[in-house]
């Protein structure tokens, strides 16, 4: 029962992440290319937490390893957290550039990846 309950919620996780990448439309890019013109979309899971694709993720990778117990899965978690972490940090960085004050009062009301937490 507690390995579906894991798959339950490592899916509901992954589908968080899908409509996190929905919501940001033609927002969204592989790249922030500097430049570019954009919006900051902070409506939906984005009112929360900053990278809620990335959350999805990391979170559907953790119920993974709950649902498998696979040793290659727990050396994953690592490794794409530290990757993510890295990624993020660039992220934010071009996303205070594109959008100055407005990046850095959404930086100030939500969380990076996890509510209550990070």
């Amino acid at each position: 029962a507690s390995g579906f309950a894991a798959a339950m919620l490592a899916v509901a996780f992954y589908l968080m992440s899908l409509y996190s990448w929905l919501l940001l439309g033609r927002h969204w890019s592989m790249a922030i290319v500097p430049g570019q013109t954009s919006r900051l979309v902070s409506s939906g899971v984005y009112r929360w937490v900053r990278h809620p694709i990335y959350s999805g993720s990391l979170l559907a990778l953790a119920g993974a390893f709950l649902v498998f117990r696979s040793q290659v899965v727990l050396l994953a978690l690592p490794v794409y957290m530290v990757g993510t972490l890295w990624r993020i940090a660039d992220e934010e960085r071009l996303l205070a550039e594109a959008f100055g004050q407005e990046y850095a009062r959404y930086q100030a009301r939500t969380w990076r990846l996890l509510p209550f937490i990070y």
